[in-house]
């Protein structure tokens, strides 16, 4: 059973952070061709101190990070971050639903954005979100809530 908790900045700051390395050291590596660990540390703290951030957990045992907010007339999904081990499970699927029956449910759309290399972009796909803008490192996704289905129903 999937659960959320609000994360702790303090006590939570180490598992974030090794969940973060986790999740992006080979999309990073993929797409930039190096990983640059003080750099990563940068771009984590960076979001760690300054967004709402939600541990995931797994029959209580914590497994990733969620970050989500209202900005300008939408919910924009700043991080999905699970540690690889529990990724390709649907894990990630289930996450995404709820955030598009929260966005369906506020009568909003879905942002987010991924990197170009990332395997998940597959998943958001699947799951009804559409690229509406690129850049050379990311591919900007929306889901409209009440326009489309859902995708993915596993």
């Amino acid at each position: 059973m999937i659960s959320y908790r609000p994360a702790d900045r303090e006590k939570d700051f180490a598992f974030a952070r090794q969940v973060h390395h986790r999740a992006y050291r080979d999309v990073v590596t993929k797409q930039f061709g190096t990983w640059n660990e003080t750099m990563q540390d940068r771009f984590f703290a960076d979001e760690w101190w300054t967004l709402p951030f939600q541990i995931v957990s797994l029959n209580d045992a914590p497994i990733g990070v969620l970050s989500v907010r209202s900005v300008n007339g939408y919910l924009f999904i700043h991080e999905i971050q699970l540690l690889p081990e529990f990724q390709g499970q649907g894990i990630g699927s289930e996450i995404l639903r709820e955030q598009i029956a929260e966005a369906k449910q506020l009568a909003l759309p879905l942002k987010l954005k991924v990197l170009r290399k990332n395997r998940a972009q597959e998943l958001y796909k699947r799951m009804g979100f559409v690229p509406y803008k690129e850049t050379d490192i990311d591919i900007f996704m929306k889901f409209e809530a009440g326009f489309s289905s859902g995708g993915d129903t596993r």
